[in-house]
């Protein structure tokens, strides 16, 4: 499904959403979605004429983002980023925390063999990579033209309302106060989270976010 110029949200992922950014010869992939989907997201990239990538941009660690990484990097050719405090969690250097334990001890996925870090590399396409540390450490948004990517600091509700992740499903919560603010200086038109339905930037998402920051400061202080 098109969201904006350029912008598409693929049908093949529906456990998190999955982005492909098809600028011209520019093909990036935003996450890769829960193991096992990897052949039906690659099946609709071919669909959509992105078959050999330019890169895989992953918002962080957990499993229904990073799982199908090595089968999409093999089979695209395409280099794969993440934020470098994550990097460690996808070479299973560190135990993911929670459910995402549990997860990785089941399913065992195989880390992409081109895993670079977002900190050292420009990213193709003019998009931007922000870190917004919080729901992991290394968790980064990415912004493309006036479309923003925002992993899992925010989800939307089935009416396409914001509505925030809980507290418990962030491994960082104390630093998501700067990182849900830092996102508003930029002049994004369209927040794309890996939950739920892209949501406008209205004056009520600019209100959420300012108050879903407020909460997390009032709350990591008590």
């Amino acid at each position: 499904m098109q969201l904006a110029p350029n912008v598409y949200l693929l049908d093949a992922a529906t456990n998190a959403n999955v982005f492909l950014i098809k600028d011209g010869d520019c093909k990036i992939l935003i996450d890769t979605g829960l193991p096992g989907m990897a052949g039906a997201i690659l099946r609709e990239l071919d669909t959509l004429g992105a078959g050999r990538l330019t890169a895989i941009l992953l918002t962080h660690h957990d499993m229904d983002h990073t799982g199908n990484a090595y089968e999409i990097q093999r089979a695209s050719g395409a280099a794969a980023y993440i934020g470098a405090d994550d990097l460690p969690y996808v070479l299973h250097d560190k135990e993911r925390p929670g459910s995402q334990w549990a997860y990785h001890h089941m399913l065992r996925p195989r880390p992409p063999a081109r895993l670079r870090r977002l900190e050292k590399y420009d990213l193709p396409g003019g998009v931007q990579a922000i870190p917004t540390p919080g729901h992991t450490p290394g968790h980064h948004a990415f912004l493309y033209r006036r479309v923003l990517f925002c992993g899992d600091m925010l989800k939307s509700s089935p009416a396409a309302k914001p509505l925030r992740m809980p507290e418990s499903a962030h491994q960082w919560p104390q630093r998501l106060k700067g990182s849900l603010l830092a996102l508003l200086p930029y002049p994004f038109r369209l927040l794309c989270p890996s939950h739920g339905a892209p949501l406008p930037n209205d004056e009520e998402l600019r209100r959420f976010i300012r108050r879903e920051a407020g909460e997390s400061v009032t709350m990591s202080a008590g």
